[in-house]
């Protein structure tokens, strides 16, 4: 019998509009602690840079809920919508990882 051990992965993602953090976050980091235990990762914040550290899936699966809503908050402020994201981010809501 074989058993195969997923290997953590790290996954650096920089935002290049620093200004959309504070939304991104949200209050007292709340998306990011939804995201962190929801998908048991590990979020560490340095400057417009985060690093996502767990097991391949879920952090390509954090990566890809923060990129998302980087790119939602980008895309509001370019409308003239007043940036912010919502207790239930779009993109982790749907798929029930917050």
């Amino acid at each position: 019998m074989t058993t195969q051990i997923a290997k953590p992965q790290t996954i650096a993602l920089e935002f290049a509009d620093h200004s959309l953090l504070p939304n991104l976050y949200g209050d007292h980091d709340r998306n990011l602690a939804r995201i962190e235990q929801r998908l048991k990762v590990s979020l560490a914040c340095f400057g417009n840079r985060i690093e996502i550290s767990g097991q391949t899936e879920a952090a390509e699966a954090a990566h890809e809920a923060l990129s998302a809503l980087d790119g939602r908050l980008d895309s509001d402020r370019a409308n003239g919508r007043p940036g912010g994201v919502s207790d239930r981010p779009p993109v982790a809501a749907a798929r029930g990882w917050v």
